[in-house]
């Protein structure tokens, strides 16, 4: 089972937004499991640790990325989440941006 926990929303105000709509809404939140994904040897018996960001765009549409394994170590995953929140990361660019900063392999 993976518990997920939010850690941090913002809300991005830019000037093509409608009047009357709220701001489109960004969330972070750490993933936490003990159940190894499909190819990932269990070589560590402990938690692993992931992240997932998710863009609420109205009250209906939402853009959600996961990514469930990371790090078997929460403080690299907390550090890894505060520079994703500072730089205000939105799903579509979590991948990419991971794959810079060499946390995760294409």
């Amino acid at each position: 089972m993976i518990i997920k926990s939010l850690i941090a929303m913002q809300c991005i105000e830019s000037e093509d937004d409608v009047q009357n709509q709220s701001p489109p809404s960004v969330e972070y939140f750490i993933l936490e499991s003990e159940e190894f994904p499909i190819g990932f040897s269990s070589y560590h018996n402990g938690k692993h640790y992931g992240i997932c960001v998710s863009k609420t765009l109205n009250d209906t549409t939402r853009e959600e990325v996961s990514i469930p394994f990371i790090s078997n170590n929460r403080e690299i995953v907390d550090n890894i989440i505060k520079i994703l929140i500072k730089n205000t990361v939105t799903p579509i660019s979590l991948k990419d941006i991971l794959l810079d900063m060499n946390v995760i392999c294409n």
